[in-house]
């Protein structure tokens, strides 16, 4: 008839929903081998403390002058040089630019005695005019140290110690170094040390000087100048400087300095 009743209707619309489902129950029936076993696993719950601040940092490495492999009357460019994770080159204006870990120069802070002095007009230091008689101690922090050190710190931060540092010497002491190079350079420095215990607190005075004097850099094997030389040395290389420091710190007992 043209119109069915309402019971008809819902009793084929059932019956067509149960034909179309046996189909796919078969077919998931049939893909089980006869030798599968399923097993239901109990959920596995964790249960930790949830810190209330996380505490991170970055690593760094510190090393003493005087313990280092290097020519008399060092420059600060040869000392960082032998530092793992370093990286020194010399740009166009002959000026040695730092990198630590692949970061770029300008996200290098160069500190002395806490003092930033990569605060310039392009937040770069040319390493290579700075005396490594007068600090004491270097340290280098890889990655992204404290905020207390400043700005341009994202790829790490060299602290140079003059007068600071936690090694407080005990006596006085002088240091004189001097050598001469295959290719005619010489360089000569002298530093010393005057500790002095005070009623409140501890004195310390450094002073030093130096002085280098280089022909200039031997030429690889098989590489000629435009223009010729006959002592087989790069053009403009040559270099001659004179430094000195002096340098007092005075520690209270109570913590404060000066």
């Amino acid at each position: 008839s043209v119109h069915e009743p309402q019971h008809l209707r819902r009793g084929l619309a059932v019956a067509v929903g149960v034909l179309c489902s046996l189909p796919a129950g078969a077919q998931q029936r049939d893909t089980l081998r006869s030798d599968t076993m399923v097993f239901r696993i109990q959920e596995i719950r964790v249960m930790a403390r949830r810190p209330v601040t996380t505490v991170g940092g970055a690593s760094a490495v510190e090393v003493t002058v005087d313990s280092l492999f290097l020519p008399p009357a060092p420059t600060v460019e040869q000392v960082l040089r032998e530092l793992p994770g370093m990286h020194v080159r010399t740009n166009s204006r002959g000026e040695a630019e730092i990198s630590v870990r692949g970061s770029e120069s300008r996200q290098v802070a160069v500190l002395v005695d806490g003092v930033p002095i990569t605060l310039g007009w392009d937040a770069r230091t040319d390493v290579s005019v700075l005396p490594a008689a007068a600090p004491h101690e270097v340290n280098l922090v890889r990655g992204l140290s404290s905020i207390l050190h400043g700005p341009n710190v994202l790829g790490g931060v060299v602290e140079m110690s003059v007068a600071r540092g936690f090694q407080f010497p005990s006596a006085a002491s002088a240091q004189v170094t001097a050598g001469y190079d295959d290719v005619g350079g010489y360089a000569t420095a002298a530093s010393a040390s005057v500790p002095k215990v005070t009623g409140g607190g501890r004195l310390l005075f450094r002073g030093g000087a130096g002085f280098r004097d280089s022909p200039g850099a031997p030429l690889a094997s098989g590489i000629a100048e435009p223009v010729a030389t006959d002592d087989d040395l790069r053009l403009n290389t040559d270099t001659r400087s004179l430094d000195g420091f002096l340098a007092m710190r005075y520690v209270r007992d109570a913590g404060g300095w000066l």
